[in-house]
């Protein structure tokens, strides 16, 4: 399959500040089902997201753990947790620990990440694992940091992805073309008065033979986001950025085949401030366009996944522009949120084109049950479905979907 040239992607809702995208095996078990992806979907996302004061005190702690699961459909979560440990004081030494998970309609990744660290001034070097039961899978990597904080870095990562995949694999008869490597960079750091933060990831091009699975899989990705964060007259303004291209493609022994070339562009910005009765207010614009080209042939049977009966390639061109406010308030039990967000969606597919208006409010409780440990119990509501179900006389729909959150830092 043919790698096509690099897009950008903007980004402007993140869960995590520590973003991964390096390769998993069970990215290699489904392409990627463009299919799944409805126009509620980022509007539930961005409802959903981390409320800024627990995102500030996750930045400060080198310990914490923070879970977040939203409802997309009757039977999909957006599941994300992230996990970080850290023994860094002021020794020569220290080990970390961190662990990201993300499944959503197209993915499910769980990565990790454990952290031998020498320190020398400012500079770190760093030793890198990654592993499970299977030692085919296991990731080795090394690292060069400079650091003045836990709060202003710049960190360059190599990874030799599935390390041992040629000489401990299960299967001896399947292959892969070439090593496969993860090339990664990110860092936090304030620069005239703007924060940066950043990362960039790309994972180098392969081609895997599962002879056990019947069809050869390949693989290429480019990961970046970067943020940029200023205080303006009390009040702090920000802008986001990512970019997420994807490439796979799997190819049967019976010669029926999938492909998926992916890019998704997505533009944030926004305005955060705190009044003196300590009101949290976040204004923020999104812009997103999200190109998906794929080819597919007819009775591969593969659970789950949907196949056309031509193998003319099909293009899917998504366009969203969104608005979202919330408002954070204190209360006996902690804070209380509402918030409303509202995309409009364009989607095009082989040429037949649809659009849609998502409305949604939200109402959380944000209960702190210690300095140290919150829970955030949201509800959202879809405006737009209740007008359509009472404009119509049907039965009222008004549901949007809930969403749990939890962290904890120590």
């Amino acid at each position: 399959m043919k790698y096509k040239a690099c897009a950008l992607l903007i980004t402007g809702i993140l869960l995590s500040d520590v973003c991964f995208a390096r390769f998993v095996q069970t990215d290699a078990e489904l392409v990627d089902q463009e299919e799944l992806i409805s126009f509620e979907n980022y509007n539930d996302k961005i409802s959903y997201q981390y409320p800024n004061n627990w995102i500030e005190q996750w930045r400060e702690t080198a310990n914490g753990l923070r879970i977040n699961a939203g409802s997309l459909t009757t039977s999909v979560f957006d599941y994300f947790h992230e996990l970080k440990v850290s023994s860094e004081d002021k020794s020569p030494f220290y080990i970390s620990y961190s662990q990201w998970r993300h499944d959503d309609f197209t993915e499910a990744i769980f990565l990790q990440e454990l952290k031998l660290a020498a320190k020398w001034e400012c500079l770190e070097f760093l030793l890198l694992a990654d592993g499970s039961g299977a030692k085919e899978f296991g990731d080795l990597g090394v690292g060069l940091a400079y650091k003045e904080s836990s709060s202003s870095f710049v960190e360059f990562q190599l990874w030799s992805v599935d390390h041992y995949y040629n000489t401990k694999k299960k299967f001896s008869e399947e292959s892969r073309n070439r090593p496969t490597y993860s090339i990664i960079s990110k860092g936090n750091y304030n620069i005239f008065d703007t924060k940066i933060r950043f990362f960039y990831e790309y994972e180098t091009p392969f081609e895997w033979k599962r002879t056990s699975k019947q069809y050869t899989y390949s693989y290429e990705r480019t990961y970046q986001f970067i943020e940029l964060e200023r205080v303006i007259q009390n009040r702090v303004g920000y802008v986001k950025y990512t970019s997420d291209v994807k490439s796979e493609a799997k190819i049967f022994t019976d010669e029926n085949f999938k492909s998926m070339d992916r890019y998704h562009y997505d533009f944030g910005l926004g305005v955060r401030s705190e009044s003196m009765n300590r009101v949290l207010h976040d204004l923020g614009l999104q812009i997103i366009n999200r190109n998906a080209y794929y080819v597919q042939s007819t009775g591969i049977g593969e659970q789950g996944e949907f196949f056309s009966e031509s193998l003319s390639p099909s293009q899917s061109i998504r366009d969203e522009n969104g608005i979202f406010y919330t408002i954070n308030r204190p209360a006996p039990f902690g804070r209380y949120q509402l918030g409303a967000f509202v995309n409009s969606v364009a989607l095009a597919e082989d040429q037949i084109e649809r659009r849609e208006n998502e409305i949604k409010i939200g109402t959380a409780i944000d209960w702190q049950i210690r300095k140290t440990s919150r829970l955030f119990v949201n509800t959202t509501w879809d405006i737009d479905q209740l007008w359509s179900d009472f404009s119509n006389k049907t039965t009222l729909r008004p549901w949007g979907g809930g969403n749990l959150q939890f962290q904890v830092v120590f």
